[in-house]
């Protein structure tokens, strides 16, 4: 086993176990941001055209011990400048990689787009049998019509869930993990149904490698954390050596921040293209109905592995127990935040309780 491979697991056991959460703890209130040489630059919540009595409201309830007890951190940017920051459980939090969740999908589409842009995927609509070995399909038939559009809109109409996701890839580790996924029965003809899952992203990771010969994490490496100055970061693989393309990314929040600006930014980041912003515009625009002929219906629209929130024209990355970096384009505005993956713990952790926090810095917009 790799040795951070363990804090996958930990982190299935600590979600299922929803009470490992002391609520209690949280310390004084402080949401100042520290000047780094990490490429932020500080801006007072006034320079930034925000009301400071909104941010108090904010993060007084976000450093309470009745709202949000699973939150670790919670950024306030605006129009590239950071304003505030706070961590409600150790300031050290600042500088320790967080496991994104499902942030990573989000992740996973970024770095497609850089080779989608490269021509290494020209086609969305390429089937996957074009790329993965034929060994990898020894199940039903119609496997060989899944294309990268189906896995980039969880629409490959593969009957796996993410529990059993978990327990097979994760735990008991079968070889050959393209097979094993291909191998599962079909629950609707491809490109049919909406079914939210892990497998979908994980089918691109191996899509990425076998293409490149190069791992996701490798790729997103060079081509996206470099250039962002991510330095810090841990991206698990899995018994095969693919990258985990749906939920094991760690990172800094500050480096979270980054790619929300990334995005916010149409790709660019200090005046350097890094992402393509046709691929921004197509991956955050709505891609599926995720309401009608879906397995499980969904209260936001999708994208390529972006959620859309319609009603404030605002997108965002969301990952399992309240991890989010959500942008708000048209107020140049965005909110990151981090917390503990306590299934038990409803604030923050869907993103119908998170829209809330996003208002109220939207509402002290001067």
């Amino acid at each position: 086993m790799k040795p951070m491979s363990r804090y996958t697991i930990a982190t299935i056991i600590f979600s299922l176990s929803g009470c490992l959460i002391d609520p209690y703890y949280k310390l004084p209130l402080d949401y100042r941001p520290v000047q780094l040489d990490d490429g932020w630059e500080i801006a007072a919540p006034e320079e930034a055209g925000i009301d400071p009595a909104a941010l108090d409201e904010l993060y007084e309830r976000f450093f309470s011990k009745k709202e949000f007890i699973n939150g670790v951190s919670l950024l306030i940017v605006r129009d590239g400048r950071l304003v505030a920051e706070g961590y409600a459980r150790d300031r050290a939090d600042r500088d320790l990689i967080h496991h994104g969740q499902s942030i990573t999908k989000s992740v996973t589409s970024l770095v497609f787009g850089i080779l989608h842009d490269d021509g290494v995927f020209p086609y969305v609509d390429e089937p996957l049998s074009e790329i993965l070995p034929e060994s990898s399909f020894t199940g039903d038939a119609r496997t060989h019509d899944i294309t990268l559009r189906h896995l980039l809109t969880m629409t490959s109409g593969l009957d796996i869930d993410n529990r059993q996701f978990a327990i097979d890839l994760l735990m008991h580790r079968p070889k050959h993990q393209d097979r094993y996924l291909l191998s599962r029965k079909l629950y609707a003809y491809p490109g049919e149904s909406f079914f939210y899952r892990d497998a979908d992203p994980q089918l691109v990771s191996f899509a990425v490698q076998y293409r490149t010969d190069r791992t996701l994490e490798n790729i997103a490496t060079e081509r996206l954390f470099d250039p962002l100055g991510i330095t810090e970061h841990y991206w698990e693989k899995n018994v095969d050596g693919v990258t985990l393309g749906a939920h094991a990314l760690w990172m800094k929040p500050r480096d979270y921040a980054k790619l929300g600006q990334l995005v916010l930014d149409n790709g660019r980041w200090n005046g350097q293209q890094i992402v393509p912003e046709k691929w921004i515009q197509h991956s955050t625009s709505i891609q599926i109905d995720t309401r009608t002929n879906t397995r499980h219906p969904e209260h936001y629209d999708y994208g390529y592995y972006w959620w859309i929130v319609p009603d404030l024209n605002a997108i965002t990355a969301w990952g399992h127990g309240g991890q989010y970096i959500f942008i708000v384009p048209d107020s140049r505005l965005l909110v990151v935040l981090t917390a503990l993956p306590d299934a038990d713990s409803p604030p923050g952790m869907v993103l119908d309780r998170f829209i809330p926090i996003v208002k109220i810095v939207l509402e002290g917009i001067i």
